[in-house]
């Protein structure tokens, strides 16, 4: 009589969580963590109606005043995950600084959903919606790398000095696209500012500088559309007519009318 193999009794199932942060993903676990924290913050972004952009016609997004900070931050979380998840072996080394920007992100993408959570709820009348709620996945699976590479002790470091380098690596992540949001938000301004008030040849500059950049805020789009209200010399509302249109793409003058009757 043929007995049933028995080298697996009395042996416990590891638990749900403890597998999720097990020190060595599954094939399945990358697979998944590629997709919410590569593919689908991509699509999110692309894709994305409502929150840091919106066609005009339905005026400002949710968050469009964060567009920068927030592509350029999820921008430098992918690139930094793509690197691990590929040279993972190769860069124990640096584990703790990985961990803290895994967790830098973690955080910022909790912070997203939270804020978004209503529009989220509202978007699930449409299956776009259910985006909205990629945050959340996004953030367990940078935490979830980030404890693994916090872990990882390669050098035998001390450990206040693995948490000084995830912190400081989580605050330069979330710094340095911070402070390039406030560099272009501050020099947009001065030169909508000189755009409106300055002579013909420094408006000129100014405005030959501001279509240069890929991004100007709806907040200083409407200045200029303030400004042409206001403004009565031909020369001076034709250039800042021909600014607005470089910009936006629109044409300043309906935009104007619609303003008025608003």
């Amino acid at each position: 009589m043929t007995q049933a193999p028995f080298y697996n009794v009395g042996t416990k199932k590891t638990g749900f969580w403890k597998r999720q942060f097990a020190p060595i993903p599954t094939p399945a676990q990358d697979t998944f963590d590629s997709i919410f924290a590569i593919v689908l913050p991509i699509l999110f972004l692309v894709l994305d109606p409502v929150v840091f952009k919106s066609p005009r016609i339905l005026g400002p997004a949710y968050l469009e005043d964060y567009q920068l900070l927030a592509y350029l931050f999820c921008s430098l979380e992918i690139g930094l995950f793509l690197t691990w998840r590929t040279f993972r072996l190769r860069l124990r080394g640096f584990s703790s600084a990985f961990a803290g920007v895994f967790f830098a992100g973690a955080i910022f993408s909790t912070v997203i959903g939270l804020v978004i959570l209503p529009l989220s709820l509202l978007g699930l009348m449409i299956v776009l919606g259910v985006l909205g709620f990629t945050p959340f996945v996004t953030a367990f699976v940078f935490v979830r790398n980030g404890v693994r590479a916090a872990r990882i002790n390669s050098n035998g470091a001390a450990l206040l000095s693995r948490l000084s380098a995830a912190a400081l690596s989580g605050v330069l992540a979330f710094g340095m696209p911070l402070a390039a949001q406030v560099k272009v938000e501050s020099d947009v301004s001065t030169m909508i500012e000189t755009l409106i008030s300055g002579s013909a040849p420094e408006a000129e500059a100014a405005a030959q500088r501001l279509q240069s950049y890929h991004y100007v805020s709806r907040n200083h789009c409407d200045e200029i559309v303030t400004a042409y209200g206001k403004e009565s010399n031909t020369a001076k509302r034709a250039m800042l007519e021909k600014t607005y249109k470089a910009i936006t793409g629109e044409e300043l003058e309906w935009r104007y009318r619609r303003n008025i009757f608003d």
